[in-house]
């Protein structure tokens, strides 16, 4: 479903007195993802991934755009079948594992509006560690 090289990220809104806090909230979660997905959990997320996949497929521009995306980055395009064929066969170990070696990298993180109460950067990597 995807080729290694690569950016994912999480979003986080929150209010600047607590930035400390969603940032910690949003790492632990992260963290525990290099464990076991809980069955129902990666059920749910596999069943929004196909319904936002499939239904964007409904604009042609989005047709357009992920044909230039998938030849990019697998030389040619996949039929959705096999797409949901992958995306269906997809395992808590696959998550966990991908997970896994995704936090070993350095982090990057970004930031607008008050950020006064952000932690160093050199702060956050070590909550990694």
């Amino acid at each position: 479903l995807y080729n290694d090289p690569g950016l994912a990220g999480i979003h986080i809104t929150t209010n600047s007195r607590h930035i400390d806090h969603g940032i910690e909230i949003a790492i632990e979660e992260l963290q525990a993802l290099t464990e076991k997905v809980p069955e129902v959990e990666l059920q749910r997320a596999k069943n929004a991934a196909l319904g936002t996949v499939l239904s964007s497929l409904e604009s042609r521009s989005v047709v357009s755009e992920d044909i230039g995306r998938q030849t990019l980055t697998y030389g040619s395009r996949k039929p959705v079948p096999e797409f949901v064929s992958a995306l269906k066969e997809l395992t808590s170990k696959d998550i966990s594992d991908l997970v896994s070696k995704m936090v070993k990298q350095p982090p990057a993180f970004a930031g607008s509006g008050n950020l006064s109460a952000m932690p160093r950067y050199d702060a956050l990597c070590r909550r990694f560690d």
